[in-house]
This record gives C-alpha cells, sequence and structure tokens, in this order.
C-alpha cells in the first residue's frame, strides 16, 4: 500500500510537470515559425525512438554520484525524458489542426500570451486531457527505470514490484491479484476521463 502511494504521487507530479512544460511546447512547434524548428521537431522524434534501456545506464552511473538511485527525484527525472519528449510529440499535431483563431483574438485585444491562455488552452483541452492520462498511465507502468534505479526502495514502480514478488513467490494467486490491484487506478482514471480520450483524434505531425 504504501508502495503504491509513493507510485500514485510520482505519476502525479510527472503529469503536472509533464503538462507544464508540453503544452506551451507543443503549440509553439505546432504554431509558429521560427528558425531550426525541423531541427528541434527531429531531436524531440529522436529523443521519442529512443529505448529507455539505452540510457538507463549512463542515467545510474551519474545517479549513483548524485545519490538519487532509490529515490522519487530520480525516477521522476528519468520518468520525465520519456514523458515529455513523447506527449510533445502526440500534442505537436493536434495544435497545429486547431483553427488559426489567434488573429482574432488579437484583434480583440489579447496579447499573444492572453490568446494561448484564455483561447487555445479551452480549445485545445481535450488533447491536454489526453496527453495528462498518458503521461499518467506510462508513469505509473513505468518498468526500465524503476528496475534498474529504484528497485527494493519506496519508489519502485508496480511493475518493477510485480517482477520482483514473481521471483519470490511465485504464486499464481498472488500474482494475479498483484495484476488486478495495479490495474485500478488506471482504469479509474481512463473510466473517468473516456469521454475526452474518444474525441481526441490524433494527428502525426508533418514537418
Amino acid at each position: 500500500m504504501k508502495k503504491s502511494s509513493a507510485v500514485t504521487v510520482v505519476a502525479v507530479i510527472v503529469t503536472l510537470i509533464t503538462m507544464i512544460v508540453v503544452v506551451p511546447l507543443s503549440y509553439t512547434f505546432g504554431r509558429l515559425e521560427f528558425k531550426h524548428k525541423n531541427t528541434l521537431i527531429f531531436a524531440v522524434l529522436l529523443s521519442v525512438a529512443l529505448p529507455p534501456i539505452s540510457v538507463a545506464i549512463p542515467f545510474y552511473i551519474l545517479f549513483t554520484k548524485v545519490k538519487l538511485v532509490g529515490t522519487m527525484r530520480g525516477l521522476i527525472i528519468t520518468d520525465l525524458t520519456v514523458t515529455i519528449p513523447f506527449v510533445t510529440w502526440m500534442l505537436l499535431g493536434f495544435f497545429r489542426n486547431l483553427p488559426p483563431v489567434e488573429r482574432l483574438a488579437r484583434i480583440d485585444g489579447y496579447t499573444r500570451l492572453g490568446a494561448f491562455i484564455r483561447v487555445i488552452i479551452p480549445m485545445g483541452k481535450i488533447g491536454i486531457v489526453v496527453g495528462a492520462v498518458i503521461s499518467f498511465l506510462f508513469t505509473w507502468n513505468e518498468y526500465t527505470f524503476s528496475q534498474l534505479l529504484a528497485t527494493g526502495s519506496k519508489a519502485t514502480t508496480i511493475a518493477a514490484s510485480i517482477s520482483g514478488f514473481l521471483n519470490e513467490a511465485p504464486e499464481p494467486g498472488h500474482l494475479a491479484a498483484s495484476i488486478i490491484y495495479s490495474m485500478i487506478p488506471p482504469f479509474i482514471v481512463v473510466f473517468l476521463l473516456q469521454k475526452h480520450i474518444a474525441k481526441m483524434h490524433i494527428v502525426e505531425p508533418l514537418v
């Protein structure tokens, strides 16, 4: 129970930080034109394509030196390296395909920031909610970083805990109960937000 509470805290923190960073970032990539934009989008795509296991060992070496192995802060940092580029890539196309209303908002007296906060964010709330759900579910079910960097600590995710539990006590009944227990929070989140997820049409960004 304590472990699931810690994982929930990590998932909520990662989701909040991800959306604070991703919403303006994906809007900038999707709606504005600036120098080296395509290069930066390609860097985001490269980050999405990079397997987590390929950076796990460098993270372990670094975190060992700065004493973040087995901590919630360390797990939050590593999860953010996945959720931020992935959700950015997902929302980039969504923001790009929203109606071009910024100019009308500027005519009505809004600044660029005011138009973003009062017009674009309400228009894009469906995509933002879906991005938050994906970020939460990824963090809750994350396995690779948790297994290598947080095994045995309170920061271990449910997926990594179940893996260790299977090795220690390979009882099918206990394993089934653990899996069902791990599915409850994601199921509740998706159930409560299913109408927003159903309305979300993810469009691949075209660079």
